[in-house]
């Protein structure tokens, strides 16, 4: 099987391709990046099934160019509102099966919405093949068999945000913590505000106790289509409680109401959580010698 992993040299894309670069049915693997320094690395390390291209996800044309010739695109550039519906559409156009690991509604809503393009073009699209949504999805429907006559379902979430790192995932947590996001009640879709619905859940250690709220995931979007449900809550949220604050200060603000204004605080965002790990660091490799609230008000 020939495979081109879209996004593949980054924080998730990579995990994707360590475990594809792994599987004996595999015979080649192209990791496709904008950052072709990181994908040559991740190539030469994985050995000579694999080789690195580079891409521009923005660029229509040249990535239906990349794709063709390859039974399965595996879809990792995030943030996916922005990429999705892109990756896909240059899919059918080279005629090239897809998957994703999506985890943005609007981008699920999109995916879904070219699935008649994707019969014309005699190809299979999945999208939100990852852990939320992805394994969500499949407890759920192991749930409602197990369950006979389950109509309801609560899907919850908790994460450190030192779990991944970058700028897709900063976008993505302020996007599905602005405006209004989908739920599904009494048979049909509504939008509730980002951030609502505020609720403290008891994860498994090491995870433990987060506070989480309605947020903007696929699931309400997608479990509806295939299962006999009349309601599905989704609620998330970071175990960096103030991280969940500033979310959802910056939606009030109205600072994060356009893309173009989001792209603004992502960055600003990225920067100070970039100081804050390297902070973290010297102070575990004991290079400052007190707190920097301390330093800071010497």
């Amino acid at each position: 099987m020939k495979i081109i992993a879209l996004g593949g040299a980054g924080a998730m894309g990579s995990l994707s391709v360590r475990e594809l670069a792994a599987s004996p049915r595999v015979e080649e693997l192209v990791i496709a990046d904008g950052n072709m320094a990181a994908a040559e690395a991740l190539a030469d390390e994985l050995g000579e099934n694999c080789r690195a291209v580079a891409i521009d996800a923005r660029d229509h044309d040249e990535l239906s160019a990349a794709l063709r010739g390859f039974d399965v695109a595996v879809g990792t550039i995030g943030p996916f509102y922005k990429y999705e519906s892109a990756m896909i559409r240059a899919c059918i156009d080279a005629s090239v099966n897809y998957v994703s690991i999506c985890d943005d509604y609007d981008a699920a809503a999109e995916a879904l919405a070219l699935d008649d393009e994707a019969k014309r073009a005699g190809i299979t699209a999945v999208t939100g093949v990852g852990w939320t949504p992805g394994i969500t999805n499949m407890l759920v429907r192991l749930g409602m068999e197990t369950v006979k006559g389950a109509d309801t379902a609560a899907v919850y979430w908790g994460c450190h945000a030192a779990d991944t790192v970058g700028k897709a995932v900063t976008l993505h947590t302020i996007h599905i913590f602005t405006g209004f996001v989908p739920t599904f009640r009494d048979g049909r879709t509504c939008r509730i505000p980002a951030g609502s619905g505020k609720e403290k859940i008891r994860f498994p250690d090491p995870v433990g106790d987060v506070t989480v709220y309605h947020v903007g995931h696929p699931e309400p979007v997608t479990l509806p289509r295939h299962l006999s449900l009349r309601a599905v809550t989704l609620k998330g949220g970071l175990k960096e409680q103030y991280l969940n604050e500033l979310s959802l200060l910056l939606n009030r603000s109205g600072l994060t109401s356009t893309e173009g204004r989001t792209d603004d605080v992502g960055r600003v965002v990225n920067t100070w959580r970039y100081c804050q790990m390297l902070w973290i660091e010297f102070r575990t490799l004991r290079l400052l010698p007190m707190p920097l609230p301390v330093i800071l008000r010497r």
